[in-house]
């Protein structure tokens, strides 16, 4: 996400403060290791699918890309991958290693977009949807990390075997159960959703 082709659609979208939603694709089961034609166990769709969003995330940030286009918005599946704000703290501690290993904006910008902010302001710039399969504690974990104004209510279909009532019914029972305020929720089933798509009603 991070080649020279997406920078008009940036701008685009960017000028015109709409969002872009992130999903991963999964590339058919890619191996993790060497020798294997398809990793093995269907452990992409667990793991593979959020990784790969988070490496999405990552070269966004690392690029320079959100430094130079700070009204670009993206929505960004299970929360933030679930893995990003779980990793906060590792995040922010790398940022050493970061800029050590040559991670600047490059063609996408001036300078060093670490050299203002910590990863982790741009990681916050991101919106993630609750597509947990129901997991309330990872949701308060994405809570405390994006804030409340930051998750949108999402659900994963139509990957629901139920054909989305599983994971519609679990996911509204998972952000109710949340510990946050009434506010908060109320901005995380629709508020969130009709600011940043410019929706009333």
């Amino acid at each position: 996400l991070d080649s020279p082709e997406f920078i008009p659609i940036y701008e685009n979208m960017a000028r015109r403060k709409l969002p872009i939603w992130i999903h991963p694709v999964g590339q058919g089961g890619t191996p993790v290791y060497r020798g294997e034609e398809r990793d093995k166990y269907g452990l992409y769709l667990t793991f593979g699918w959020p990784l790969e969003s988070a490496m999405a995330m990552s070269r966004l940030v690392c690029s320079g890309i959100l430094a130079k286009y700070p009204d670009l918005r993206f929505i960004i599946h299970h929360c933030g991958s679930g893995m990003v704000p779980m990793l906060a703290n590792r995040i922010d501690c790398e940022t050493d290693f970061f800029k050590a290993l040559g991670m600047k904006s490059g063609q996408f910008g001036e300078g060093d977009p670490f050299d203002t902010k910590r990863p982790t302001d741009y990681f916050r710039m991101f919106y993630g949807d609750t597509a947990l399969d129901g997991g309330m504690p990872g949701l308060m974990c994405g809570h405390a990390f994006f804030g409340a104004k930051h998750i949108m209510f999402g659900t994963d279909f139509p990957y629901d075997i139920e054909g989305g009532d599983k994971f519609i019914r679990t996911i509204i029972d998972a952000v109710n159960e949340m510990n946050v305020s009434e506010a908060d929720k109320v901005k995380i089933f629709d508020g969130n959703a009709k600011r940043i798509l410019g929706l009333s009603g």
